[in-house]
């Protein structure tokens, strides 16, 4: 398949995304009815951080209802992912622009998510479409240039802490922004927030 110019893809990113009317909400990880995740595999081994942080959100913290959503830049699915085989977009579900067309992304888009947590750390666009286009009521990732208009809560982080200890600051800080204990230092830009 063809693949536009990445120019004309954020210009298109931001076009679609300037039309989304959402609603930010804070909540606390106890708080929050349904929680979502961005994630990018490219590998067995993020498979099995995907599986650990589902995993903990479920076990530790007790989130009853969760949605993660899954690219994998392959045209076929790998047998690591057989288990979120329904959650998991391809690089051929993609049209020429790079936005996901696959019924799941549609899906996902309109189920009520309280937090949506936006693990694509390589920034991949399709992810970065979901991300910018969703009504979730608090979005929150590392922080990135590119993501910047698009999470509530941006994590900025040491490049050699390893992805687990990024989540666990992502959950601090929503644990204590939704607790209403706002004892961190607070970068404000509009309404985005830097911690």
């Amino acid at each position: 398949m063809i693949q536009l110019p990445e120019k004309w893809a954020e210009q298109r990113l931001r076009k679609d995304s300037s039309r989304v009317i959402r609603n930010p909400r804070v909540k606390s990880m106890a708080q929050a009815e349904r929680v979502g995740i961005l994630f990018g595999v490219k590998n067995h081994e993020d498979a099995n951080l995907l599986f650990e942080f589902v995993t903990y959100l479920k076990k530790d913290l007790g989130v009853f209802s969760l949605e993660p959503l899954i690219y994998v830049d392959q045209k076929e699915l790998p047998d690591f992912l057989e288990t979120y085989k329904s959650k998991t977009i391809l690089k051929k579900d993609l049209d020429i622009w790079g936005v996901p067309k696959h019924e799941i992304v549609k899906w996902f888009l309109e189920k009520k998510v309280d937090i949506l947590f936006d693990l694509n750390i390589a920034s991949v666009f399709p992810l970065r479409y979901i991300l910018a286009v969703s009504t979730a009521g608090l979005k929150v990732g590392l922080h990135t240039p590119k993501n910047e208009e698009f999470l509530d809560l941006m994590i900025q982080m040491e490049p050699s802490s390893n992805l687990w200890e990024q989540i666990r600051q992502m959950i601090h800080y929503v644990n204590q922004i939704g607790q209403g204990n706002g004892k961190s230092k607070w970068s404000r830009s509009g309404s985005r927030h830097t911690v």
